[in-house]
């Protein structure tokens, strides 16, 4: 996949490459700088409530992956994505982010309440 590709480590400075880094073209590079900066606002904006989250731009359009827990979250990102893809220009979006509601929130008693009786 383009985003295993483009996630592996590189140098623009070849004087300080190794020989296993790879130098991206300067599309990939865009590609690859404009999908870290949706997957940041999409954290941002959710609070970090998109499980598995997966960003990839490759062949003109943005992907998006993950699940959340509403269908609000869930919204929240497609926002996310086109507050931060709308400065990169028009671009088609799929959001493959699955509403799966995860376990309800523990509540916790103080000592001595009467659930503990």
């Amino acid at each position: 996949m383009l985003a295993q590709v483009l996630t592996r480590p590189w140098h623009a400075d070849p004087a300080h490459s190794d020989a296993g880094d790879v130098d991206f073209p300067d599309s990939q590079l865009a590609h690859l700088n404009l999908a870290r900066s949706i997957e940041r606002s999409i954290r941002s904006r959710t609070g970090g409530r998109v499980r598995r989250l997966n960003v990839e731009v490759a062949g003109g359009r943005i992907v998006v992956r993950g699940s959340a827990a509403t269908y609000h979250v869930k919204q929240l990102a497609l926002q996310a994505v086109l507050d931060t893809a709308g400065s990169a220009g028009a671009r088609p979006v799929k959001l493959d982010v699955h509403v799966r509601p995860g376990p309800a929130p523990r509540t916790f008693q103080r000592a001595g309440s009467p659930r503990d009786a």
